[in-house]
């Protein structure tokens, strides 16, 4: 019974994990994850001691490995690199031309609004809180085109899996592709290995006007975490202001 309650304490921490990031309320040190997991390894430790087998030893040599990785992972992988900004408000926006998902070049200055763009980096089809972000912004698009903004989301990914991304999470805003790195490296957003092993883009946040100049920069130090949808719209009212149109053309 004992054995099973500390495997008990080690899930819950991860579910209890899970579950606040589903809901979008974890945080940058989940420490009531690591409790709840600190339980179940003290418990498996504490029975080995008192109990000594090859089995308790066994079950506390891998509760302590999950609890090592699970912390690992949680809080230090999901770091984003150290950044000293090149580009922030008040900068032009580089406007470097970007393949769109038909392998056509396109620049932000192309694609944008009566009052600029939102541009969004994102690591990757493959990152769930990518998936969830920009579900999000879908979302909120009608609230972003409102203020004559285009929405424009920018990987590093080849046109044809950004393509994909784009019909499963069912998106109807522009999706770049810098799979040259040409966009990513001008603005000192390249995260080197880090994503299984490969460079992507760190999560990141542009509002350029209508004039192509930097108006608000979000940089996620976090992987996992990303600005609320209404941060966003705060801070795009109170860098433009009201008014504007919806962007007309089909996103592509």
């Amino acid at each position: 019974m004992g054995n099973w309650a500390s495997i008990g304490f080690v899930v819950l921490g991860i579910v209890v994990y899970g579950l606040l990031f589903h809901l979008n309320r974890h945080q940058r040190v989940p420490w009531g994850s690591i409790c709840i997991a600190s339980v179940g390894v003290l418990r498996a430790l504490t029975q080995f001691v008192i109990r000594p087998s090859m089995g308790n030893g066994a079950l506390a040599a891998v509760l302590v490995l999950v609890a090592v990785f699970f912390v690992y992972v949680t809080v230090f992988y999901t770091r984003t690199p150290p950044h000293s900004p090149t580009l922030g408000p008040g900068s032009p926006f580089p406007d470097v031309p970007l393949h769109n998902l038909v392998g056509e070049k396109s620049e932000i200055s192309d694609l944008q609004g009566e009052s600029g763009a939102l541009v969004v980096f994102f690591r990757g089809s493959g990152c769930p809180a990518c998936r969830r972000e920009l579900q999000l912004l879908q979302s909120c698009l009608p609230d972003i085109q409102r203020r004559g903004l285009a929405l424009v989301a920018i990987s590093v990914e080849a046109p044809e899996v950004s393509a994909r991304l784009r019909e499963q999470l069912g998106l109807g805003f522009h999706v770049l592709c810098d799979t040259e790195f040409q966009l990513t490296d001008a603005l000192a957003l390249r995260h080197e290995r880090g994503y299984l092993g490969k460079d992507v883009a760190t999560p990141t946040h542009f509002l350029v006007d209508a004039r192509g100049i930097i108006r608000w920069v979000h940089r996620a130090d976090h992987t996992l975490i990303r600005p609320s949808l209404n941060e966003i719209l705060s801070a795009i009212d109170d860098a433009l202001p009201p008014g504007g149109v919806s962007l007309a053309a089909d996103p592509g």
